[in-house]
């Protein structure tokens, strides 16, 4: 791509670590997102997210949780996909523990399960309790 001119920005980055991930190339993601640094880029929640998405779609869960705690010390922090992406992998996981912790997160930033999480959640009265719960605690706090 430089040899054509094209500029390597992190928009760019961002579009051939999705592509990547989404192909099942997750080592080549790994060493693409590794060099974004060196290039005097920083990654965005776009590429975190990307990234993360990918690790859990090859059932590499401690990475993709190392990967997300990782963001937040980068001063990136974790959107509504990002943990609405790891949520659901832990669901798949059955990490009942893991999944209200990361809910529990989701709530104090102010962000909701999306429709496949929830469609995931509704499979699981326990996971429709502990949201309830969830909710309620979170309503006792704000008072």
């Amino acid at each position: 791509m430089q040899d054509h001119s094209i500029t390597l920005n992190i928009v760019v980055y961002g579009i051939l670590i999705n592509g990547m991930c989404e192909a099942g190339k997750i080592e080549d993601a790994r060493k693409l997102f590794s060099s974004i640094s060196t290039k005097g880029l920083k990654p965005n929640v776009k590429i975190y997210t990307a990234l993360i998405g990918g690790l859990c779609k090859e059932a590499l869960l401690d990475e993709a949780e190392e990967l997300f705690l990782q963001m937040e010390g980068d001063g990136c922090p974790p959107d509504d996909v990002t943990y609405n992406i790891v949520v659901r992998a832990f669901l798949k996981r059955g990490d009942k523990h893991k999944v209200m912790i990361l809910l529990q997160e989701m709530i104090n930033r102010n962000f909701s399960p999306d429709a496949s999480t929830m469609a995931t959640l509704f499979h699981d009265s326990d996971y429709l309790n502990m949201i309830q719960n969830l909710v309620s605690m979170d309503r006792k706090n704000k008072s």
